[in-house]
């Protein structure tokens, strides 16, 4: 006797992955992606992060509780706060209880941690002679619990009309003054 037919998918995810865009310290971000019951019954579900930065990640909502009804859709929202400098990775597994293809994988990718900010974004002189000049302040914070350094890129037609210095009376992690003439 021959048997044929088609099989039923029990669990699906809207993707299979997500991505942050870069992601400052101190500023979580969450996303969300929706994960969909196509069996006639409900299901148990579990969530679980795992990976190299799974503790910087975390579930902090959606709609999908501890079971999913039958023929639903519910969603998953995953929170991102930085912990590490550079690029940060992980992997949370949807299980529902009677799917043998059970855990569905949403890989979580971070492309970069930013651990500083800068204010202010752009400087403006003014007029200035060949004979004098103007010290602008630029703050640069460190958000992050990390040493990081400081360098300097100035662009344009005259770049090296402006040196800069880090305030020697600053420390890092500190936020230090630096100071464009």
């Amino acid at each position: 006797m021959a048997v044929s037919g088609t099989g039923t998918v029990d669990l699906t995810t809207s993707v299979t992955s997500v991505t942050w865009p870069n992601v400052k310290f101190g500023t979580p971000v969450t996303k969300s992606f929706s994960v969909t019951n196509h069996q006639n019954i409900a299901v148990p579900i579990t969530k679980n992060i795992t990976g190299l930065n799974a503790a910087d990640f975390s579930v902090s909502g959606g709609t999908c509780g501890s079971t999913i009804a039958a023929k639903a859709t519910c969603s998953i929202a995953v929170k991102f706060a930085a912990g590490a400098l550079g690029s940060e990775s992980a992997t949370i597994a949807i299980s529902d209880g009677p799917d043998p293809q059970s855990p569905h994988n949403v890989s979580l990718f971070v492309p970069g941690t930013i651990p500083a900010t800068v204010t202010p974004l752009s400087i403006t002189y003014g007029t200035i002679t060949e004979t004098s000049a103007q010290i602008k302040n630029v703050t640069v914070t460190n958000k992050s619990p990390f040493t990081i350094s400081v360098g300097s890129v100035v662009g344009g037609a005259d770049p090296a009309d402006f040196p800069w210095s880090v305030d020697a009376a600053r420390r890092w992690p500190a936020t230090p003054v630096v100071r464009l003439p």
